[in-house]
């Protein structure tokens, strides 16, 4: 490996584990099997990172600020339109915001799992929208995802609150203790892993050169494969985080 190449990597990793300044860490919000439902949130000094999966056949969506409908107006939602920010409208559906503020960073679906990641500043102008603050605090949070198999808002099948838990990187980024194995390496479509077999669940996220996430992926096995066929030629990561906050990276190259 160049001198250039050894630079960049190491900057890419720097940027991975030390841009979010403040984690939730992967929050599961249903074990309904099918229909599993979580949340992260990854928060910096100027953004806030939201990761969310829920089921790919139906619309789910997430509020903040409140554990009630009555008290929640700002929603982040899929129901397939791509319009993301929602404004809660008490026990109504929820209505799409005029300012979509959630910029989208990928939405990927692998299985029945449909995995969104988007940021969006920590304030905005909109005053429906939850104020993030870059501090080890609580998000308290409500949830719900459709009874039917339709992206159109109807009454929900699941629904519940629970509370978001931030804490610092520091003392997750401690927890960088995951051994797995990867092959091959070049790849050119399927990235074979393998996790240890006391992982039961895990967030696969691949980084380009610029530390941004180009591919994110929930496993439930020991034995994965990752297709990055439609990724560019060129120099990655891979990070592989479980509930715990505990993760593994390891460099690869798409020929």
């Amino acid at each position: 490996m160049n001198k250039i190449t050894l630079l960049l990597l190491l900057i890419v990793l720097s940027t991975i584990t030390l841009q979010a300044q403040f984690t939730s860490g992967n929050t599961t919000l249903s074990t309904t099997a099918g229909m599993e439902m979580s949340a992260k949130v990854d928060i910096t000094s100027t953004e806030v990172t939201l990761t969310i999966n829920g089921p790919s056949d139906r619309w789910f969506a997430i509020g903040f600020g409140g554990n009630a409908m009555s008290t929640v107006t700002d929603v982040f939602a899929f129901d397939g339109t791509g319009n993301y920010d929602k404004i809660g409208q008490n026990h109504a559906a929820p209505a799409t915001d005029v300012n979509q503020d959630w910029t989208l960073v990928s939405e990927t679906v692998s299985g029945a799992q449909r995995t969104i990641i988007a940021t969006r500043a920590l304030s905005t102008s909109d005053a429906s929208d939850y104020t993030f603050n870059n501090a080890a605090t609580t998000i308290p949070i409500i949830w719900a995802r459709g009874r039917s198999a339709s992206n159109t808002f109807a009454y929900h099948g699941e629904r519940g609150f629970t509370t978001l838990n931030l804490t610092s990187t520091a003392s997750v980024n401690e927890q960088q203790n995951i051994k797995f194995v990867m092959y091959p390496n070049p790849v050119n479509a399927e990235l074979n892993l393998v996790i240890p077999s006391n992982i039961k669940t895990a967030q696969v996220e691949v980084y380009n050169i610029l530390g941004k996430i180009v591919l994110s992926k929930k496993i439930e096995t020991t034995y994965n494969t990752v297709n990055v066929a439609n990724l560019n030629r060129g120099l990655y990561l891979i990070k592989i985080i479980t509930d715990n906050n505990s993760y593994g990276v390891k460099q690869f190259i798409k020929r």
